[in-house]
């Protein structure tokens, strides 16, 4: 039962730990050393357009793009808010400690899909496609190493470790 407490709690630390990588590396710019959130906004924007299948309307104003900046952004952040706050009420409470831990690494997983082009593409061909855009750039090659590879599958076996001492415990 000790081991399996101390499972729940690295697991724990592991998903945490993964959410602040994301923040900083949504909050600090520098991370990713290009100034890419515009473009990454409007292309996502663009990508939803298609899939609803909405005439495209006017070029891109300042505003246009300034106002999905923001969208893109804000919603990046209740995304991050509610991982951490989950991740919060895990640490603090230890009755629903294993269930808030896996609902966080469940909400990074559906989120790093959901907020992406993933969400449009597919998962497989969407980091094949992302892949052959960043390789030739070593700081969007390191982003896309950690950001869509490393952190997804440390948070994946962080909730699978969960699911299984959750198991073990019933």
């Amino acid at each position: 039962m000790r081991s399996a407490g101390a499972a729940t709690w690295i697991a724990l630390v592991l998903i945490a730990a993964s959410w602040a990588v994301r923040l900083a590396w949504v909050a600090a710019p520098a991370l990713s050393g290009v100034g890419n959130h515009a473009a990454e906004a409007l292309y996502l924007a663009e990508l939803e357009q298609q899939q609803r299948a909405a005439p495209v309307t006017l070029p891109p104003t300042i505003e246009s793009i300034a106002a999905e900046v923001h969208r893109h952004a804000s919603r990046r952040f209740v995304w991050i808010g509610l991982g951490l706050g989950l991740c919060l009420v895990a640490a603090l409470s230890p009755c629903s400690r294993c269930s808030a831990a896996a609902a966080s690494g469940l909400v990074f997983l559906v989120g790093w899909i959901e907020l992406d082009a993933y969400a449009y593409s597919g998962l497989v061909q969407g980091l094949d496609l992302k892949l052959r855009l960043v390789h030739g750039d070593g700081m969007r090659l390191l982003q896309f190493a950690v950001v869509d590879a490393a952190l997804p599958l440390i948070v994946a076996g962080a909730v699978a470790t969960i699911a299984v001492t959750a198991l073990r415990r019933a």
